[in-house]
């Protein structure tokens, strides 16, 4: 059984605030960020904000791209995005020991063996908040 750290919503935004200030000091500055789908796009926004703005993007194409996600676990959509483009920086919340992929920002380190729950993950939310969504698709289904 794996271990099994909960982020919470305060710690995930903390951990936003460490990136986007190391980033800040950082003489490499991005033109615009791209959130790796899904883990990624939780990261995107909220960085955007704390870097005056800097655009969000859909495309991989353009000038030194932000690429971030939420974990480096085994590096693969990392390696993939910055496959595509050259002129890039990288950050992630957390890598795992061992990644194929270090990103050129990261504000923890877990074990191979940890499983990290962000707060956004459905089976992250307090039960009856899942009880409450199960009940809304319920009704949604009976229409």
């Amino acid at each position: 059984m794996k271990k099994v750290l909960e982020v919470s919503w305060d710690e995930y935004l903390d951990m936003v605030v460490q990136l986007a200030n190391a980033i800040k000091e950082s003489p490499l500055k991005p033109r615009c960020i791209y959130g790796i789908p899904r883990g990624g796009l939780q990261i995107a926004v909220p960085l955007s904000h704390r870097l005056n703005g800097t655009p969000v993007t859909l495309d991989l194409v353009g000038d030194f791209i932000l690429f971030v996600d939420d974990i480096s676990d085994e590096g693969k959509s990392l390696t993939a995005c910055t496959n595509v483009c050259r002129n890039h920086i990288t950050a992630t919340l957390f890598i795992k020991k061992g990644t194929t992929f270090v990103p050129d920002f990261y504000v923890g380190e877990v074990e191979k063996d940890v499983w990290v729950k962000f707060p956004w993950e459905l089976n992250s939310e307090p039960r009856n908040k899942v009880a409450k969504l199960k009940e809304i698709d319920e009704i949604k289904n009976r229409k």
